[in-house]
C-alpha cells in the first residue's frame, strides 16, 4: 500500500492550477469595469441601442465563462482535497504501524490531514486564492488617472494593517479539551461497571469541570472572530467610501470622466469584497496551512527502503541476537537485557521460565513485534523489525499470548486481507491442526470474527492466530504459551501440527511454560529474571524437571 507519490506535490499542483483560473476570472471580471466604461461614455451620450446590446451580449457570454471557470476551480479543490485525504490517510496510517509512531503523533498526522481536506474543499480557500489577483486589478486603475490609483493603494494598505492586527495574531479555534475526551471514553468503554458502581455522577461532573474549561476558551475565540469579521466589513465600506470620495473629487476638479470614476468604484468594490471574505476565512487558511506544514514535515521523512516495493525472502532464516535490551513502555527496568542467542535454520528452540522472567518479550523480539533498544536480531544479516515490515509475507510467523484480530471474516484473518484462496488459508489451517475447529463454526471460513475477535472463543481466536502465524511461506514459527486453553487432547493435537512443521524444515522457537512443549525441541533457553540463566539439552530439564517455586507457571 505504501507508495513513492507525493500527495502533498499533487495538491500543490492543484493550488497552482485554482491559482490561475482564478487569475482568469479576474481578467475576465475586467470586463464589468468596462462595460462600465464603455456603457457611459460611448452608448450613453450615442444613444446607441445597437452598441448597448452588444455590450449586453459580451456580458452574458463573459459571465458564462466567469461560472464554467468558478466552477471548475472548486472541482479542482474539491478532487484535490479527498484525494489527499485518501491517499495520505492510507500512507500515513501504513507507515504509523510499520513505524511504530506513538500514538499522539499519528493522532495529530490524522487531524492535519482533517484540516487540509476541508481548507480545501469547503470554499473557504477560492477567495483566499482569488484576493492577489483582485488587488493586481486595481494598479490599471493607473491606467487612468495616477492619483486615484495611489488612494486605492492607501486603502488597501489600511485594510491590510487592519487585517493584520486584528487577525494576525489571534490564536485558531482552541481544540475539544483532552480531559473532557478522556473522561467520555472512559464513560463508553465502562458504562457497564459505573452504573454497577454507581459512579456515572462522579462521571459525569468530572466530564462537565472539564468541558466548561473548553466552553469558556471557544466562547472568547467566536466573541474575537465575530468582531473581526465586523470590523472588516466596516472597514470595507469605509474604504469604498474613500475611494468613491477620491474619484468623485478628480471628476470635479482634475476631469476625471463619469465612466472611469464608477470603473475605478467597481475594480475597488471587487477588491475590498474579496479581502472581506478572506478575512471572513482566514482562520480556516491558518488551521489549513499549520496542518500542511504537519504533513510536509512528516512527508519529509523518508521511509525504509524496505517499505518502499514489495521483496522476496530467499534467506534460509538464521537468527541472531547479541545483547539485546527490551524494555516495556514507562517500565524502569528492562524485560530482558544483555540476551544473546543464535538459532540455525531448522532447528527447534524452547524458552523455558516462570511468569515474569522474559518469555513473551524474548519471543516477540524473535518475532520482530518489538524493536530491541539496544543490541541487534537479525535474520539472515537484516535486523529483523525492518525485514518482517518490509513485506506482506514476512519470513517469521508469530502467535501473541493474547492475539489480535481485525475485523472481517476468519479466512481474511487467517490470509493477511489477501486475494489468497481458500485452499492456501485451509491448508494452512490444517497445518496448524486446527481446520476442523474452524470449519464447525457457524459459518466456517467465512465466519466473521467481531471486534478485536469477540464472536469468537478464545480457543478460536487462538486457533486462527496459530493458522496466520504457519500462513505464507514461513522459515521461523514463533509461539508464545501456545498451551493456553487447551487440554491433554488438544496438546497432542498441537504436537502433532509442530512436528509436521518440523518436518517441513521451519524453524520454530516455543515460549512456554508448560514441559510436555520442550519434547520436541532441540535445546531448551532457560530465563530467569530477563536473562539468559542457561541453554540446555532437551533430554537435561525433561528429565530434571526443576522442582523449586521459581519455574512455577
Amino acid at each position: 500500500m505504501t507508495t513513492k507519490r507525493r500527495p502533498l506535490r499533487k495538491a500543490r499542483r492543484a493550488l497552482l492550477t485554482a491559482s490561475l483560473l482564478s487569475a482568469c476570472i479576474t481578467v475576465l471580471m475586467l470586463w464589468i469595469p468596462v462595460f462600465a466604461l464603455q456603457l457611459l461614455e460611448a452608448a450613453v451620450p450615442a444613444g446607441s441601442l445597437e452598441l448597448l446590446a452588444v455590450l449586453g451580449g459580451i456580458s452574458a457570454a463573459v459571465l458564462l465563462v466567469v461560472a464554467v471557470l468558478d466552477f471548475c476551480r472548486e472541482l479542482v479543490l474539491l478532487r484535490a482535497g479527498l484525494w489527499l485525504d485518501h491517499n495520505m490517510g492510507a500512507e500515513a496510517l501504513e507507515r504509523g504501524i510499520v513505524d511504530g509512531t506513538a500514538e499522539g503523533t499519528l493522532q495529530g498526522r490524522f487531524r492535519a490531514i482533517v484540516n487540509v481536506r476541508a481548507g480545501l474543499t469547503n470554499g473557504s480557500l477560492s477567495a483566499i486564492i482569488e484576493l492577489p489577483w483582485a488587488i493586481a486589478a486595481c494598479a490599471l486603475v493607473g491606467l487612468l488617472h495616477p492619483a486615484l490609483a495611489l488612494a486605492c493603494a492607501g486603502v488597501l494598505a489600511v485594510m491590510v494593517i487592519a487585517h493584520l492586527v486584528l487577525v494576525g495574531g489571534r490564536a485558531p479555534a482552541p481544540a475539544a479539551d483532552a480531559d473532557a475526551e478522556r473522561w467520555r471514553s472512559i464513560a463508553v468503554r465502562e458504562a457497564v461497571s459505573l452504573r454497577a458502581a454507581g459512579l456515572a455522577s462522579a462521571l459525569a461532573r468530572n466530564w462537565d469541570l472539564a468541558n466548561r474549561r473548553w466552553i469558556s476558551r471557544y466562547y472568547r475565540h467566536c466573541l474575537r472572530q465575530g468582531l473581526a469579521a465586523a470590523l472588516a466589513r466596516a472597514f470595507a465600506g469605509a474604504g469604498l467610501l474613500a475611494v468613491m470620495a477620491a474619484a468623485a473629487y478628480f471628476a470635479i476638479f482634475d476631469g476625471l470622466a463619469l465612466g472611469a470614476a464608477v470603473a475605478t468604484v467597481l475594480l475597488m468594490a471587487r477588491a475590498l469584497g474579496t479581502f472581506e471574505q478572506s478575512i471572513r476565512n482566514w482562520h480556516h487558511f491558518r488551521a489549513m496551512r499549520a496542518a500542511w506544514r504537519t504533513l510536509a514535515a512528516a512527508d519529509r521523512v523518508t521511509a525504509p527502503d524496505g517499505l518502499v516495493a514489495e521483496q522476496l525472502w530467499n534467506g534460509p532464516g538464521r537468527i541472531v541476537l547479541e545483547n539485546v535490551v527490551c524494555r516495556h513502555p514507562g517500565a524502569e527496568r528492562p524485560a530482558i537485557a544483555g540476551v544473546s542467542l543464535v538459532i540455525e535454520p531448522g532447528v527447534c528452540v524452547g524458552i523455558f521460565g516462570s511468569a515474569g522472567s522474559g518469555k513473551s518479550t524474548l519471543a516477540a523480539a524473535i518475532a520482530g513485534f518489538i524493536v530491541p533498544e539496544a543490541g541487534r536480531a537479525e535474520i539472515d544479516g537484516e535486523p529483523i523489525d525492518m525485514r518482517q515490515r518490509s513485506s506482506s509475507r514476512p519470513p517469521i510467523g508469530f502467535m501473541p499470548d493474547a492475539p489480535a484480530l481485525l475485523p472481517g471474516s476468519v479466512h481474511d484473518n487467517i490470509g493477511g486481507f489477501s486475494a489468497e484462496s481458500g485452499v492456501a488459508v485451509v491448508h494452512a489451517a490444517s497445518t496448524a491442526g486446527v481446520h476442523d475447529l474452524l470449519v464447525e463454526l457457524p459459518m466456517g471460513y467465512e465466519t466473521q470474527v467481531g471486534e478485536d475477535g469477540r464472536a469468537l472463543s478464545l480457543r478460536q481466536r487462538r486457533a486462527v492466530a496459530l493458522a496466520r502465524a504457519v500462513f505464507g511461506e514461513r522459515r521461523v514459527v514463533v509461539l508464545d504459551q501456545p498451551e493456553l486453553g487447551l487440554d491433554e487432547a488438544g496438546i497432542a493435537n498441537l504436537l502433532g501440527s509442530l512436528m509436521v512443521l518440523r518436518s517441513a524444515g521451519i524453524g520454530l522457537v516455543i515460549a512456554t511454560s508448560d514441559t510436555r512443549l520442550l519434547q520436541i525441541t532441540d535445546r531448551i533457553v532457560v530465563l530467569a529474571g530477563g536473562r539468559i540463566e542457561s541453554i540446555l539439552p532437551r533430554n537435561h530439564v525433561l528429565e530434571h524437571p526443576p522442582a523449586s517455586e521459581r519455574w512455577a507457571a
